[in-house]
């Protein structure tokens, strides 16, 4: 089901590599620590690149396009591997996210196949994160989100909802800084199943599960980009 897949490793380097036609992700950062993610170009699958339960990623200068999901950074429910002490630290910085519209090839009933296509990054459920410097553009539901995990789990399947299925971890998205990222012709699409606009930014979250705390989006650009937020303005108390 996956491309290229470092799981319970450490100080590594994935770089230089062409991966394309998963039926789950192209490649996939889990359980590890201290990795380096530089140059790759993953697409044509349900998620071009993923981490969960991981510390310590840098994630730069990848072409990530044509997959249903760009990036999926995901709370430890959608993992394999049990949480670790400490999942920080994801920096996605300097990548080219794009087109990134493709049918969900995903198997039915998995995790996998209840996301929506359209949405270049997608954050989920998880904080201390870093998205920054990248070029996003042509995402038909959405350039940037950032949800809570009981927030999407509750949209895609109302049976897959927190008090359905327990969180292994806070549910929230916190502490995430959003920065200066470019993003253009994004949310031309929006899925019609889900009630929510297309945009370039989307933030959800829904108290009491999830209070989304200290998170900071800042100069993005351009300044016409289209955003939507629960809160009326994209939060900014983590700047």
């Amino acid at each position: 089901n996956n491309g290229i897949y470092p799981t319970l490793s450490a100080n590594g380097l994935v770089k230089n590599n062409v991966s394309y036609g998963s039926l789950d992700t192209a490649m996939w950062v889990a359980g590890s620590e201290n990795v380096r993610v530089v140059g790759n170009q993953l697409y044509g699958s349900p998620i071009g690149f993923e981490i969960t339960v991981s510390n310590d990623v840098q994630v730069e200068w990848n072409f990530i396009h044509d997959n249903t999901v760009g990036v999926g950074l995901f709370h430890p429910n959608a993992a394999g591997n049990p949480p670790m002490p400490v999942m920080a630290n994801w920096v996605i910085e300097r990548n080219f996210i794009f087109d990134n519209n493709l049918p969900n090839p995903a198997p039915p009933a998995s995790f996998q196949a209840g996301l929506p296509s359209g949405l270049g990054i997608l954050l989920l459920g998880v904080s201390d994160n870093v998205i920054a410097k990248n070029f996003i553009s042509s995402n038909d539901f959405a350039g940037i989100g950032v949800l809570g995990w009981c927030t999407a789990t509750g949209l895609g399947d109302p049976r897959r909802n927190c008090e359905n299925d327990l969180p292994r971890a806070n549910p929230s998205a916190n502490n995430n800084l959003v920065y200066r990222n470019w993003l253009t012709g994004n949310g031309q699409s929006p899925p019609p199943y889900l009630p929510l606009p297309g945009v370039d930014i989307l933030y959800v979250q829904t108290p009491p599960y999830e209070p989304g705390t200290g998170n900071c989006f800042e100069q993005n650009r351009p300044s016409t980009l289209t955003f939507y937020s629960s809160v009326g303005v994209l939060p900014t108390d983590g700047c």
